[in-house]
């Protein structure tokens, strides 16, 4: 029986993949319908409260971010959370990270900047031993700076910006999108400086 179910798993997961996929080609019907599809197969299969449920869950907050649906994304990754905290997840758990550092975006697009600040401060928190790894994997994230631009911690600001635009130009390069979005987010922060 569990056996039997494995291969279930393996097929919900590589939709939520597809989803991801899909929705970094713009073709946001097709992600979101294959992100619907992956988490009601997962509900069906083992209920609301499983953690398998909060990786399709994070799927599909993920492809409505990509669609501009700031809310109800914001309601996905709100319930994500809550199932993982519930679930005695670990702070510095991975899916539960990613989960915040997509929340923190979500509530960046927003405006709601105190409270994208709280999800970017328990990242940083859960991972306050390990800082190499908390630049590896949330470093380059240009709401971090913005969002400290927008709750007044204009000189951390200034340093994160510097930061993320130097590891943008390291591995993207000058003329990436991404580079000069990190050089205008930077600009705002030392203006902010005065």
């Amino acid at each position: 029986s569990r056996m039997a179910a494995r291969p279930d798993v393996f097929e919900d997961a590589l939709h939520a993949e597809l989803a991801i996929n899909l929705a970094l080609q713009g073709r946001a019907v097709e992600a979101e319908a294959e992100a619907r599809d992956a988490l009601s197969r997962t509900l069906e299969r083992v209920g609301r409260r499983n953690g398998q449920v909060t990786r399709m869950l994070w799927t599909l907050a993920t492809v409505l971010v990509s669609q501009g649906r700031f809310s109800e994304a914001d309601r996905l990754s709100t319930i994500t959370i809550a199932i993982l905290s519930n679930r005695g997840v670990a702070e510095a758990g991975q899916g539960l990270l990613q989960t915040r550092r997509l929340h923190g975006d979500i509530l960046a697009a927003l405006g709601r900047w105190p409270e994208a600040a709280a999800e970017f401060d328990a990242i940083k928190q859960a991972l306050a031993s390990d800082r190499r790894y908390f630049e590896q994997a949330f470093g380059g994230d240009i709401n971090r700076p913005l969002v400290l631009i927008r709750t007044g911690q204009i000189r951390q600001a200034v340093a994160v910006a510097r930061a993320v635009l130097a590891r943008k130009l390291a591995t993207i390069g000058e003329r990436h999108y991404e580079t000069a979005e990190a050089r205008g987010v930077l600009a705002m922060a030392l203006a902010a400086a005065g």
